[in-house]
């Protein structure tokens, strides 16, 4: 569920000067991408041994975040097409399985939007924390199953979803969505069985960037970010997570 800069550019005028009026144009906002960034900066220390999940082979605005930051930049990656991201120090190519690198190999392992599509999340989690150094972090963003784009990704086509935001994943291609560590109940279940302790744990509601196709939408989606966001009671329906665990020195 990309936010911000990652759909501005595909988006209609009308659109782009709906969320400058009622967003952006707001003082006190701050979008998904700066918040996420706020995380990265804050528990990843500069010149850190950094791995990006699931990068693809165009950089984004948390690739080029992470390079700042990074003493090497490693992905891994089901798609080929990631050797061809540019600000990466290398790449691997991921078969889901284990992953290809040793024991306590990063200081710090990253996914944007990537945890939705992964069949076995106990087994990636496990992956992250066997691949991170003591102390080490986990920090990614992926959207809540219980907001209305997860719910109805139960009956819409990953295509058709793509549809409503004028936009692919990925220069089009499309990824299967499985939604399987996509509750704050599954995410604090499945961290701490793979030996990753969550520090921080919440979900956000941002511009409606799945309202596109329709400024009748657009105003009712704003409608439902204004409710969710009045009041923490209903935090559990906002649209995505962002989590940071961290690595205990005896996983």
């Amino acid at each position: 569920m990309p936010e911000g800069g990652q759909t501005a550019g595909r988006a209609p005028a009308w659109w782009r000067q709906a969320v400058q009026r009622y967003y952006r144009g707001r003082p006190e906002w701050i979008d998904g991408n700066q918040e996420l960034a706020a995380l990265i900066r804050a528990y990843i220390p500069l010149s850190s041994r950094i791995l990006e999940l699931g990068p693809g082979p165009q950089p984004t605005q948390t690739t080029a975040l992470l390079r700042e930051r990074a003493d090497r930049l490693t992905g891994l990656d089901i798609d080929p097409e990631a050797r061809s991201n540019r600000m990466l120090d290398g790449i691997e190519i991921y078969d889901g399985g284990r992953f290809p690198f040793g024991d306590g190999s990063f200081d710090a392992v990253v996914a944007d939007y990537v945890l939705e599509h992964v069949r076995d999340p106990l087994s990636l989690c496990r992956e992250v924390s066997r691949v991170l150094g003591p102390g080490g972090v986990f920090v990614f963003r992926t959207p809540n199953r219980w907001h209305y784009v997860g719910l109805s990704a139960r009956w819409l086509s990953d295509r058709f979803a793509a549809r409503l935001r004028r936009c692919g994943e990925r220069g089009g291609r499309i990824y299967s969505k499985y939604y399987r560590m996509n509750t704050p109940r599954k995410v604090r279940l499945l961290l701490r069985s793979a030996g990753l302790e969550p520090l921080q744990l919440r979900l956000i509601e941002k511009e409606p960037s799945y309202a596109m196709t329709s400024r009748a939408l657009f105003y009712v989606c704003m409608w439902y970010e204004r409710v969710v966001n009045s009041t923490e009671l209903l935090a559990g329906l906002r649209a995505n997570m962002l989590c940071v665990a961290r690595r205990g020195d005896s996983s």
